[in-house]
């Protein structure tokens, strides 16, 4: 028997009554019923929705809104129809040049709308916006950004994000942090694919600023992150990418105990970037740790195909900071870390600093871990270990504190990706512990698995 691992909502996404409840007034608009997105406003100011018909408004330019709503009253800009997703066939779409939401916004919604590139960049909220909701968005063929959560409590659920500029350095959705922390903010349950990052967690980078401004309170949960062949690059010396990492992040929580919270994600076919490129470069591995990153969580991911699982540096010489990352990586399924090319190290781990590893479920790689420590080691506690060598991981891993597997205890697992373009049943072969071999695991209440007979 097969098991699978079923697509479920996050129990965080936003569920938007606001679209179902009857006493609000509504707006329908048009390409040519307004000459631009000021005029709808002033004209419209007391409407709680802006309904967009079928048609390109991208000749309006960028929407910009600087209001503060009631925390009970909402505010919504959509598709008129928002049972309609614009990347499903024939749905009918309201293509804008994308929303900018200034110091002073709050309590905005903007659903089932499409951002297409090449002119359009990106939705922004601004630091001093706070509480927008991007829901059931295409952006697609866009510049150097997607989304970019400057602000606080914001949340890009459900969209569809794709095909990013190749040879550009940016991000599908970024999570940036300028002179004051960035808080609470959301990505969940989207598909995020061809794109050079997909979730950035990005440090204040301006000259003379402070770079460890933290990030905290972030969670990242139920997304698809994922290249396909189209970003692939087949040379002599093996295969590559137009394109870094999964997820990347730089910055975390500094006045806080609690972990920024990464989980529930599937990330699957990054490759080590073209030899060459005049843009940025990467190793490939799903994700990368670096700069002032630390307190993390990974829980309960998927990650397989990919030359590398987690990538990590030492911390910068200038961070106050030089204790452990605090990096936690808990009930996560990692296989087929493979050599793609020579330089690859096909390896899980790829981290200088300690980890902990409680229950995660390892197999079909060519290392556990790549790298020495320069500090006290990982820790390895609860985890299954198949087709794996150690390789660094010797002196760190106890064989009575985890479990190293054989074939005749392992077996097959589906699991459910792509979740609104073209969901599909990927298998894993031999990724899994059988349920008789050991507590927890894939059969435990967080793995949220379903029996097939498959």
């Amino acid at each position: 028997m097969v098991s699978i691992i079923a697509l479920q909502p996050s129990p965080l996404v936003d569920p938007l009554p606001e679209l179902t409840t009857a006493d609000r007034v509504s707006v329908v608009i048009n390409p040519d019923s307004f000459t631009g997105w000021v005029e709808v406003f002033t004209q419209e100011s007391t409407a709680d929705d802006y309904l967009l018909a079928p048609g390109d408004y991208r000749a309006w330019g960028k929407c910009k809104l600087a209001q503060a709503n009631p925390v009970d009253r909402r505010r919504v800009i959509r598709f008129i129809d928002p049972e309609r997703k614009p990347w499903d066939p024939d749905a009918g779409e309201a293509v804008v040049a994308g929303f900018e939401f200034l110091r002073g916004a709050a309590h905005w919604v903007v659903q089932g709308l499409t951002l297409r590139g090449p002119d359009s960049t990106a939705c922004y909220v601004r630091p001093g916006a706070e509480h927008v909701v991007f829901d059931s968005m295409l952006i697609e063929d866009f510049g150097a950004y997607g989304v970019r959560l400057l602000g606080n409590y914001s949340t890009v659920q459900n969209c569809v994000i794709r095909r990013m500029a190749p040879g550009v350095d940016g991000c599908a959705v970024e999570i940036r942090v300028r002179d004051t922390p960035n808080v609470g903010n959301r990505v969940l349950d989207n598909e995020i694919y061809d794109c050079n990052d997909g979730v950035g967690v990005i440090w204040n980078s301006r000259k003379d600023a402070d770079h460890y401004v933290e990030c905290r309170d972030l969670v990242v949960e139920g997304n698809d992150l994922y290249l396909t062949s189209n970003r692939h690059v087949i040379r002599p010396a093996g295969t590559f990418a137009g394109a870094e990492n999964a997820i990347d992040i730089k910055a975390g929580p500094r006045s806080v105990s609690e972990p920024m919270r990464f989980t529930g994600n599937r990330m699957w076919g990054f490759r080590r970037t073209v030899p060459g490129s005049d843009g940025p470069a990467s190793d490939g591995a799903a994700v990368t740790i670096h700069r002032g990153a630390q307190r993390i969580l990974f829980e309960g991911n998927v990650i397989f195909d990919c030359p590398i699982a987690f990538h990590e540096v030492v911390r910068d010489r200038e961070d106050p900071n030089q204790e452990d990352r605090e990096v936690v990586l808990r009930s996560n399924i990692i296989s087929l870390m493979c050599p793609y090319n020579e330089q690859d190290p096909g390896a899980v781990l790829r981290t200088r600093t300690s980890f902990t590893l409680e229950d995660n479920l390892l197999s079909h790689s060519h290392t556990l871990s790549a790298l020495a420590k320069i500090d006290s080691g990982d820790v390895y506690n609860g985890n299954v270990l198949y087709d794996i060598p150690l390789g660094q991981a010797s002196a760190d891993w106890t064989d009575d504190a985890n479990h190293i597997a054989e074939a005749s205890q392992m077996r097959d697992v589906l699991i459910m990706c792509r979740r609104w373009t073209h969901p599909e049943l990927m298998n894993l072969h031999s990724a899994v512990p059988k349920p008789e071999q050991v507590s927890g695991g894939i059969d435990s209440p967080a793995w949220r698995t379903t029996p097939s007979a498959q």
